[in-house]
């Protein structure tokens, strides 16, 4: 019994064996679906199949069934079943891309699988259709010819061409977008040809040399399934951050302002590209007036000789390849007891200047990280606050006869400037809207020990930055107080009252008990401890928009009103405040 098991064991693998190699050159020598065609991709929701078709003919009649199975050839959905078939006519059926529930199957790879009844077998067609419904994914990946780290500058010898990768499709465009304006602007559209790997630009927006500013190069495409998709994906605002360098940057003329203050009779080293051309600079106090100095020159790299016996905020004025731009140079000169501090972190993270060239504006205000000596455009309106905040307050310190001497913040943050320690008052010039915190905790200890600080920014002291070497990076979120406690409220909308209701430092003794807070801003809320209110003004009793406390041994003011220093110029409430902050901040 046990000899005859194993018999008829080796008859049945034998069997099988034999059935399976007769299965298979059936397969091979004798196919029965024959011709087949079909979907190569589709997408239900896109412009091109919104179904997968498939068609065939038999080499002999039948009656047939048709299903779709995914790779791994499990059923998905049965698309016909019973239809009679004759011989040598060939039929079509449709897959919609939904399963057997009636919903739309996952993207992916799938096959139409024939069942035939009378012959007893199946045969699944070896040729996959693709359900994708996902987006083109185009890009432009870099711009070429190549060019240093940074973006394509233009103008240049050569144009600009935009490698492009991802998916490769049809009804290509290619789009040159402005990114350094809210909202971002398609300023040029055009058509590609299929499958395009390459976008040139020559420069012209409607016929016309672009304008200086920062530029991307985009694409819209839809894929081999219908579905379109472009990069950027949107345009507002556009996602990032963006792989690739697809950037490119129109500037004339660029100048970088010093970042530290310089000293009388020294040299004074400023980086200027006019694109190849020549270029006049002269460099004047801000009264204007006959130049200190003046010249003409090529150079990468101006040297300019600052004169003897100067201090204060001289400007310096370029002016070649059809463009004018200027900067602050600050100058330190005598010894005074009040310290006027610029915003030069503010002036390098607000600009928009793409310097990593992903077609992208790197400003501290978008989260990025910026370098603090680069060259910017001419800015129009110049360098944010310095004519509306900066050189009012310069005229108002001149006016008073406040002796002062000049820094940035950047060299108060990087240690090579004056020092807090030898001076009673410091003026905070504009906005600082970023410094380091250890610079913010050097100020809060040096108003403990004594100093008067007047902080005329109207949104100061609330976020932090990291500075190694020449970069901001890592800027936070605003706090809810300032450094020395002052919570702050909203933008006010509108011109609002502030009425006088505590005054023992004489900070509105100039104001005859009334102040008016122009639109846009930003009162006091509270002052938190330790710091202890001595004068405030505000819309009622208890509100501290603008205000005066102690903070340890030293003074805090905070005026709390938008371009204060410019407003002087023509309110004499305005004039009174400004001029007593001044003489409480100088101790006199």
């Amino acid at each position: 019994m046990r000899r005859s098991g194993q018999v008829a064991f080796l008859v049945f693998v034998v069997a099988v064996g034999v059935s399976l190699l007769f299965a298979q050159r059936l397969r091979r020598s004798d196919p029965v679906v024959l011709g087949a065609k079909r979907t190569v991709a589709f997408s239900p929701v896109g412009s091109g199949p919104r179904a997968a078709a498939v068609s065939f003919y038999l080499k002999r009649g039948d009656t047939v069934a048709v299903s779709v199975v995914d790779s791994r050839g499990d059923l998905v959905r049965k698309i016909a079943n019973g239809r009679d078939v004759p011989a040598r006519k060939r039929v079509r059926f449709v897959w919609f891309g939904t399963g057997a529930d009636g919903r739309r199957a996952e993207d992916g790879s799938y096959r139409f699988r024939v069942g035939l009844t009378r012959q007893g077998r199946s045969v699944t067609i070896p040729y996959s259709v693709q359900l994708d419904t996902a987006p083109a994914q185009p890009r432009v990946v870099r711009v070429i010819p190549g060019h240093p780290p940074g973006p394509f500058l233009l103008p240049a010898a050569r144009s600009p061409i935009g490698i492009i990768g991802g998916t490769l499709g049809r009804d290509v465009s290619g789009l040159v977008i402005r990114t350094d304006i809210v909202p971002a602007k398609v300023v040029e559209r055009r058509l590609l040809p299929h499958v395009a790997r390459k976008f040139p630009w020559d420069g012209l927006v409607d016929g016309q040399p672009a304008a200086d500013g920062v530029y991307m190069l985009g694409i819209i495409e839809t894929d081999q399934a219908g579905n379109k998709g472009s990069f950027p994906p949107r345009l507002e605002p556009i996602p990032g951050p963006v792989r690739g360098r697809p950037g490119v940057t129109v500037r004339r003329l660029g100048v970088s302002p010093p970042a530290l203050p310089a000293k009388a009779g020294s040299l004074v080293t400023v980086s200027v590209d006019p694109r190849g051309k020549k270029y006049d600079w002269a460099l004047r106090n801000l009264s204007d007036g006959p130049p200190l100095a003046r010249g003409s020159t090529r150079a990468a790299r101006l040297r300019v000789r600052i004169p003897a016996r100067t201090h204060g905020l001289l400007k310096l004025a370029v002016v070649g390849n059809g463009r004018r731009a200027e900067v602050p140079v600050a100058v330190i000169g005598h010894r005074a007891p009040t310290l006027v501090v610029l915003p030069a972190i503010r002036w390098q993270g607000v600009a928009r200047v793409d310097q990593s060239g992903d077609g992208l504006p790197d400003m501290l205000t978008r989260g990025g990280s910026v370098h603090l000596d680069r060259i910017l455009p001419p800015i129009s309106g110049g360098l944010a606050g310095l004519q509306s905040d900066v050189v009012p307050l310069l005229g108002r310190l001149s006016q008073s006869k406040t002796p002062t001497v000049i820094t940035t913040d950047i060299a108060l943050a990087t240690g090579r400037g004056p020092r807090l320690s030898a001076f009673r008052g410091v003026i905070l010039a504009g906005e600082e809207s970023w410094l380091p915190s250890r610079t913010l905790e050097a100020l809060r200890g040096w108003v403990k020990r004594g100093g008067h600080l007047l902080n005329l920014g109207n949104d100061s002291l609330r976020r932090t930055v990291e500075i190694r070497g020449t970069v901001a990076s890592n800027p936070s979120p605003a706090r809810k107080a300032d450094a020395f406690g002052a919570v702050l409220g909203r933008p006010v909308s509108d011109s609002s009252e502030l009425l006088v209701w505590r005054d023992s430092l004489g900070l509105f003794s100039q104001t005859g008990g009334l102040l008016i807070a122009p639109p846009g801003s930003i009162p006091s809320l509270t002052v938190e401890a330790p710091g202890k209110l001595r004068s405030a003004a505000g819309a009622k009793q208890g509100d501290p928009a603008s205000a005066a406390w102690r903070f340890g041994r030293g003074l805090v003011i905070r005026p709390g009103i938008e371009h204060l220093a410019r407003l002087a110029g023509n309110d004499a409430q305005a004039l009174g405040l400004i001029n007593e902050a001044i003489r409480l901040t100088a101790g006199r």
